[in-house]
């Protein structure tokens, strides 16, 4: 299905989303979206807001704000490689803060972050939001 440009579909990617978002607060079901990098690589990212709170109306602006952010970090491919990057930040009056990376975060993954930050996903609640970023496999790829 095709949502504003993006393909919408759900993943089992960030299952351990739907735990916690760092404090006691459950998460609900994560939604996910694949954008182009820039590059040949396609990104995935699944992400999560609270429990109760339909995160379904904030895809279509969080996809065009991930994909600015792939395109300002053309490296995140391929520093991801096979691996997924989890990226933690808060919802509040529709802006996305997050939070600082870490002295171990990969520079790429990093640049996301940046970038994300002040995005206007256009949901007026207070949330924790938990981001699973990773390279979407190529078609006939195990």
């Amino acid at each position: 299905m095709k949502y504003h440009g993006f393909s919408l579909f759900f993943l089992v990617l960030c299952a351990a989303c739907t735990k916690t978002g760092g404090g006691d607060e459950k998460l609900g079901e994560p939604v996910g979206v694949r954008v182009e990098s820039g590059s040949s690589t396609t990104l995935e990212a699944a992400f999560a807001a609270k429990q109760g709170l339909d995160a379904a109306p904030m895809v279509p602006a969080f996809a065009s704000a991930l994909a600015k952010a792939a395109k300002a970090c053309p490296n995140v491919g391929a520093e991801l490689g096979d691996n997924a990057a989890r990226l933690k930040g808060t919802l509040k009056a529709g802006k996305l803060k997050m939070d600082p990376a870490t002295s171990d975060t990969p520079k790429a993954v990093a640049c996301v972050a940046t970038s994300l930050e002040g995005s206007d996903l256009g949901q007026n609640a207070e949330t924790p939001l938990v981001i699973e970023l990773r390279v979407a496999k190529k078609e006939g790829s195990k």
